[in-house]
């Protein structure tokens, strides 16, 4: 059997520590997105976290977390992709109803992930 790096461990047990935070983020971002797709901070928020997530989740063993991050990553593509503020609220308001079920299984896996 393997024995695994105890600084691996201690890296992994931080990355758990911070899941609470990110889902936090994902959340906030969410809802006020839910209220005004145009909201250009939140817009920020949620396209961060979610492609920080889809980079980094499997490399401390969340693969669950990485996978969903990886698959919402993906949907928001169209949304990342417009610089011109106006085009990227659109992008975001025609998408908002199509993201909401990846949302919720991200922030799910989330929640076990951090417990």
């Amino acid at each position: 059997m393997t024995e695994i790096d105890p600084r691996f461990v201690a890296l992994q047990a931080r990355y758990r520590a911070s899941l609470a935070g990110k889902r936090a983020d994902i959340e906030q971002a969410w809802q006020a997105l839910a209220a005004d797709c145009s909201d250009s901070a939140s817009q920020a928020a949620l396209l961060a976290v979610v492609h920080r997530l889809a980079g980094s989740a499997e490399s401390y063993g969340f693969d669950g977390i990485g996978r969903l991050a990886a698959q919402l990553d993906r949907q928001l593509e169209p949304v990342r992709g417009k610089a011109d503020p106006a085009q990227r609220s659109a992008a975001l308001c025609a998408l908002r109803d199509e993201l909401a079920r990846p949302i919720e299984e991200l922030l799910a896996e989330l929640r076990s992930g951090a417990a």
